[in-house]
């Protein structure tokens, strides 16, 4: 799936880390969530999606038929986030190790 705006592939750059972190911050907004919900709920109600986030489940489809829960290891995440971002050109390094818990 590719997103366009106003004609323009913005795919990419939508997964920025900049991007990422900015929508992370605006979706803490109670209005903006409630607001996004609804959205998800109608893009949903006659069922036949696949959605995923971290309160899909919970929040936005509490009911859902089928829920399927995936986990990693965070050094696991890291390393595709890694992967990811190197293969999209964006400059990055998985800096110091991290030691997990």
């Amino acid at each position: 799936m590719r997103v366009r705006v106003d004609g323009r592939d913005v795919t990419e750059a939508l997964r920025r880390p900049e991007v990422s972190q900015g929508a992370s911050r605006i979706a803490t907004l109670s209005k903006v969530r409630e607001v996004l919900v609804a959205q998800q709920q109608r893009i949903g109600a006659g069922g036949g999606v696949v959605m995923e986030g971290r309160d899909i489940g919970t929040v936005v489809f509490p009911r859902a038929d089928l829920k399927i829960f995936l986990d990693a290891s965070p050094e696991e995440r890291i390393r595709r986030r890694f992967q990811e971002q190197r293969e999209q050109g964006i400059d990055t390094s998985l800096g110091p190790t991290i030691a997990f818990r």
